[in-house]
């Protein structure tokens, strides 16, 4: 145990991410006298309200090299997004600021430095932020990736995330499970431990991954994390100076990193979920535009957490270590699987995050499948009256009335392989259940084939086709629309496929299933006869 000791918590100067600048600092004519560098951001504030509860911190110091003189004030923002200066100075030069944690004022949230320019050219040179209380133990953690056939990703992150950890001294080990078997160690830095595998999916893969660290021994942390995200290495800086001043009574405590969407770096899909003993899924924090303080403040409040999404997910390396391995999903639901059998105590903190594409980006048929067995096998483990029957016909209706009759099949599927049993989801091959699953993925096409597939002959966002465009009917009558014989839908829609409703298929003979993002999307052609042959497939499987 160490006492008053500084160590580095993390450095939050603003990096050159196009898009989300004031997730850093928020800078206001700040190179002419009178103007401001606010860091009471989503990466640079400080989480002040979870420093206190959860961690031994008795100080913290922040460090700030100028160019010019500045008033330095410290700013503490309360729940209801009052701001209050608990300190203020002019300075100049290399200068530090120490801040008691017993001077914040209880209803504090967040902690962070504004300086304004008292002169005409100041430069910010460089800034960080250091703890200084009783530091339990030193951690060590062990990230673990899991990929197919994505090396781009893999090589970009595993290049970024050892530079940046040797840098500055961060205590990790990287270990790649590489299920496409497409990589070798001289794609990798020195550092990195590569495991070849049979493509098991992700929890297989990931299963790899934390056998691998436990076997090496050494780690108290595991880090989960996709291989596909981008990643902000204050994320990491931020999580090991929490970690390292923990308090003996939350030693077990996991920290879920959100999910900010790519194309949308501002916005978050989520930061932690709670999935209830009904089956009831609720995430938090979604489409939060964490540019703004309001949000930034209201993301930091403490929810009923009980699972974190595997995009980036850090856990005590004890459940491993007492054989606890995910269940052989493949993907889909894996992470809340395990969160809910470990009882994982589950927090997050704002700037512990990774940027992921959108899922809707890749949601086909196979994704509808595993989304469909796994969530059912969830609900049988972990729920007390989940209704099951009631689950599958509502996914099945959706899909008919949409003309995804694939995807109504994999659902199907899905409750088919449920009801034989986790052990037979257990016993059967992954990959080559994987590889007949993935028969039912529609083809997309690109703009060019789908008009010459479809007779559609424009496609633009927003787009509104005169008498073809689709009406909003009821849902009940979407219903009786994919019931009626093919004659009677004569009308032709290009509907988003991750902004749709059933009812804009009413009477549709020809949908264009388009992702306005990605520019590409599938057609889908009504049939009566496909919507009675998953009816009655359904209720057949019912029945018995």
């Amino acid at each position: 145990m160490n006492n008053n000791e500084h160590l580095s918590f993390y450095y939050n100067m603003p990096l050159s991410r196009d898009g989300c600048e004031e997730m850093y600092v928020r800078f206001h004519r700040f190179e002419t006298a009178g103007g401001t560098a606010d860091f009471g951001t989503y990466f640079n504030g400080i989480s002040i309200a979870k420093l206190l509860r959860y961690t031994d911190i008795s100080s913290l110091r922040i460090s700030f090299c100028v160019f010019g003189r500045v008033k330095a004030d410290i700013a503490v923002r309360s729940q209801d997004n009052t701001q209050t200066v608990i300190f203020s100075e002019e300075k100049s030069g290399s200068f530090d600021i120490d801040i008691r944690l017993c001077d914040i004022p209880e209803d504090s949230v967040y902690l962070y430095p504004v300086l304004t320019a008292l002169c005409d050219g100041v430069q910010i040179i460089s800034a960080s932020v250091y703890l200084c209380g009783i530091s339990h133990k030193e951690p060590s953690a062990a990230i673990v990736m899991c990929t197919f056939r994505r090396e781009e990703y893999v090589r970009r992150n595993a290049e970024y995330i050892t530079a940046e950890s040797d840098k500055y001294s961060l205590p990790i080990k990287i270990i790649i499970v590489d299920n496409g078997r497409t990589l070798s160690e001289a794609d990798l830095p020195d550092s990195v431990t590569l495991i070849p595998n049979d493509n098991t999916g992700g929890s297989g893969g990931f299963s790899e991954g934390m056998k691998a660290a436990s076997a090496m021994g050494g780690f108290d942390r595991l880090i989960i994390m996709d291989d596909d995200i981008t990643l902000d290495i204050i994320s990491i800086q931020k999580l090991i100076g929490f970690l390292r001043f923990i308090k003996p009574q939350y030693a077990d405590i996991s920290v879920s990193g959100s999910m900010l969407f790519s194309d949308m770096p501002c916005i978050q899909f989520e930061a932690g979920g709670c999935f209830d003993r009904h089956g009831v899924q609720k995430g938090y924090g979604h489409s939060f535009d964490l540019s703004l303080p309001d949000k930034v403040t209201e993301n930091e409040q403490e929810h009923n957490i009980n699972y974190g999404g595997w995009w980036f997910m850090c856990m005590p390396m004890r459940y491993v270590d007492e054989g606890n391995l995910p269940l052989p999903f493949f993907i889909k639901y894996d992470d809340v699987e395990y969160a809910l059998r470990c009882k994982l105590r589950i927090i997050t903190l704002n700037g512990v995050s990774v940027w992921h594409e959108r899922f809707d980006n890749k949601f086909n048929s196979s994704a509808v499948y595993y989304n469909m067995r796994n969530y059912l096998h969830l609900c049988s483990i972990h729920c007390d009256d989940a209704d099951v029957a009631k689950a599958v016909r509502i996914r099945l209706v959706e899909h008919l009335c949409r003309q995804q009759y694939n995807m109504a099949q994999a659902v199907l599927m899905g409750y088919e392989d449920y009801l034989k049993g986790i052990d037979y989801l257990k016993s059967i091959s992954p990959s080559e259940n994987h590889a007949k699953v993935s028969k039912l993925n529609y083809r997309f096409l690109s703009e060019q084939e789908i008009i010459r597939e479809s007779g559609v002959n424009e496609l633009s966002e927003g787009i509104k086709i005169s008498e073809n465009t689709v009406r909003r009917k009821s849902m009940r009558l979407s219903f009786y629309s994919a019931l009626l014989p093919s004659f009677l839908c004569r009308k032709n829609a290009i509907v988003s496929t991750t902004d749709d409703r059933k009812e804009m298929y009413y009477k549709v003979g020809t949908a264009v299933h388009y992702n306005f993002r990605t520019h590409n999307g599938y057609i889908t052609r009504h049939s009566m006869r496909a919507v009675m042959k998953y009816l009655l497939k359904y209720l057949t499987r019912r029945r018995k």
